[in-house]
């Protein structure tokens, strides 16, 4: 995910807004992420605090994004919002960078959902998936990786960055 987000900061403006779908956080200690992120991680954390697991939004922040908001459908989102129905008009255009770290698998209504998702983006922006491949019992649905490529690369986006990690 590191590796991600700093590859695509040339897209971005100097201090972008996400949009996080879902609110699972991340299961890597601050530490851990600090010593991913290399010299960009500056935080201002230590000790005790080094050694809890990571936050999305302490993540992005320490990476320089200005905001970092999830949507969801539980209480623990910033905005909670049906990806299969249409979105508020506030929320459109409103996000330089779009995280979908699975959330997709667990939506029968696909198609609503990558076209909301979409609808969160600035003009410009990017949107992230991270969705399974093959993953029993998780989900409803698993992706064959040429899904995403071609109905991104049909719809005309440029494709940044795909790898694929089977486990």
């Amino acid at each position: 995910i590191v590796k991600l987000i700093k590859m695509s900061k040339k897209y971005l403006p100097s201090e972008p807004v996400c949009y996080m779908m879902g609110t699972e956080d991340p299961r890597f200690s601050l530490a851990s992420f600090l010593k991913a992120c290399g010299p960009t991680g500056k935080s201002g954390y230590s000790g005790p605090e080094l050694r809890k697991l990571c936050e999305h939004k302490t993540v992005f922040r320490i990476l320089g994004f200005r905001s970092v908001l999830t949507v969801d459908m539980n209480k623990r989102a910033d905005f909670k919002i049906d990806l299969t129905s249409k979105i508020p008009i506030e929320h459109e255009g409103k996000a330089d960078l779009v995280c979908e770290f699975g959330t997709l698998e667990h939506i029968f209504d696909v198609k609503s959902a990558i076209f909301n998702m979409n609808r969160f983006l600035k003009p410009g922006g990017i949107i992230f998936h991270m969705c399974p491949v093959s993953s029993y019992r998780h989900g409803f649905l698993n992706f064959n990786p040429a899904f995403l490529d071609s109905l991104y690369l049909g719809s005309g986006f440029e494709l940044i960055f795909r790898t694929m990690n089977m486990t």
